[in-house]
């Protein structure tokens, strides 16, 4: 998600700051902030923030470019034809399918959702060396990881949902993996159209709670700039939201929360 506007000032104190990012957000007062979403370009453009600095740089879309835009977009990517157009061909020149890149960016992303620091450290210097998905698909590693979390995210996925209003639920998950944006995008994904899911954790910090939504939030805006206003780190766009905050206000913020749906 987004950086909240007082983690901004804090490393503006250290030097210049330069934000490249495709989620809705305000404009900030810094060397650079590229975000064409702030200038009311379509998200279906810039399904990715890599897909923003390629166009920014003049590059020619390529592996990077992809593994961002599988990463944030994953299967809804076949939903988007401007960005078909420019991934069908690239797949053509790697010989892989679809589901090889859409694989290739879940088991990057354990490290991630495993909060596997040194390896997250690490992987950037391995991925400037790669020049085709089969060499991170290669990784036993990371295979290991994905075999683990799919069995936890799976886990979590058939929990209950409560109905907090009309065509809103709220799943409540348990985990120590920081896996709340996959579970919360499966169980919409497996909706139906017009479902809001709110999902959220409490047990991968200490005092904290993670709150996700995902669906076709009525204002996105009002939920992040209210969750912001408290002082809690915030993010988004117009069908997804996710926040952390102190879990000893988590009843209030899912009250303001459903006051603005």
């Amino acid at each position: 998600m987004a950086l909240p506007k007082d983690s901004i000032e804090f490393l503006k104190s250290f030097g210049g700051v330069y934000i490249f990012d495709h989620h809705l957000q305000e404009r900030y007062d810094i060397e650079l902030h590229h975000n064409p979403i702030i200038s009311e370009e379509s998200p279906k453009k810039y399904p990715s923030t890599s897909w923003v600095v390629t166009e920014y740089l003049e590059l020619e879309p390529d592996l990077l470019t992809l593994l961002g835009a599988f990463g944030d977009r994953e299967t809804k990517l076949k939903d988007n034809p401007h960005a078909m157009k420019v991934i069908k061909p690239l797949l053509e020149a790697y010989s892989v399918s679809f589901d090889d890149l859409l694989e290739t960016v879940y088991m990057i992303d354990t490290l991630h959702k495993l909060g596997d620091r040194a390896a997250l450290v690490e992987f950037p210097w391995f991925l400037m060396d790669v020049h085709h998905p089969k060499e991170i698909l290669a990784r036993e590693d990371l295979k290991d990881n994905l075999e683990l979390l799919e069995d936890k995210i799976r886990e979590e996925c058939k929990g209950t949902l409560k109905e907090l209003k009309d065509r809103v639920y709220h799943l409540k998950m348990d985990s120590p993996y920081n896996i709340i944006s996959t579970v919360t995008r499966r169980v919409s994904w497996n909706r139906p159209d017009g479902d809001i899911i709110v999902v959220t954790n409490s047990s991968f910090q200490p005092g904290e709670t993670q709150i996700y939504i995902r669906g076709p939030i009525p204002d996105s805006e009002s939920i992040i700039e209210y969750a912001r206003s408290e002082g809690h780190s915030a993010g988004g766009k117009s069908d997804v939201v996710g926040m952390v905050i102190p879990t000893d206000v988590e009843e209030g913020m899912m009250e303001a929360i459903l006051e603005r749906m």
